[in-house]
């Protein structure tokens, strides 16, 4: 009976158009298309940490040998008190976590895909200052890792259909299109 349903599932995803994204297909893989970025440097502790989360989801082999694309990133950050106690001291805080970020083509030279992905953590203001700082860490380290999942995913899709359409140029035997916003 399980055999049935699993069957029937995977029939009902293929014929919705459903293609997973770091699956090999057509010839397509996001990840080798994903190996070959080159993450710029981002300022900060901050920006060192998300660099580091994404080297860890887009380059898990060391550097790309071809670079055909390099990321450059603006991280922002704000953090706002909120949850008042009695004597009007804060006891929960909120840390917004925004990235800008920017994908050149290493041939044209131009900005081929912008993106942003932002975020938000709550953590609580202990009145041991060092859990609070602790608890804001934590909460800091969440923000960039959930920021690179969501820019590495948002990348490997502009790579993936960006790929697509230039296989399907070339079997049409048209030229490139030229990139240029």
């Amino acid at each position: 009976m399980a055999t049935v349903i699993v069957a029937v599932v995977f029939i009902l995803l293929s014929s919705c158009g459903f293609r997973p994204l770091y699956g090999e297909r057509f010839g397509l893989n996001a990840g080798e298309d994903l190996a070959a970025v080159y993450i710029q440097n981002v300022p900060d502790r901050e920006g060192q940490q998300l660099r580091n989360f994404l080297l860890l989801r887009m380059n898990p082999k060391g550097s790309p040998a071809t670079m055909r694309y390099t990321l450059a990133i603006q991280l922002y950050s704000q953090r706002s008190d909120l949850g008042l106690r009695r004597d009007e001291t804060a006891s929960r805080s909120n840390l917004l976590v925004r990235a800008i970020y920017g994908l050149t083509d290493h041939q044209s030279g131009r900005i081929v895909f912008r993106g942003e992905a932002r975020t938000t953590n709550s953590f609580d203001i202990l009145d041991e200052e060092f859990g609070t700082v602790l608890a804001e860490q934590d909460a800091r380290t969440k923000a960039l890792q959930f920021l690179a999942d969501d820019i590495t995913n948002q990348v490997a899709i502009y790579l993936s259909r960006d790929e697509r359409e230039r296989l399907k140029r070339e079997s049409a035997g048209a030229r490139p299109a030229d990139p240029s916003p």
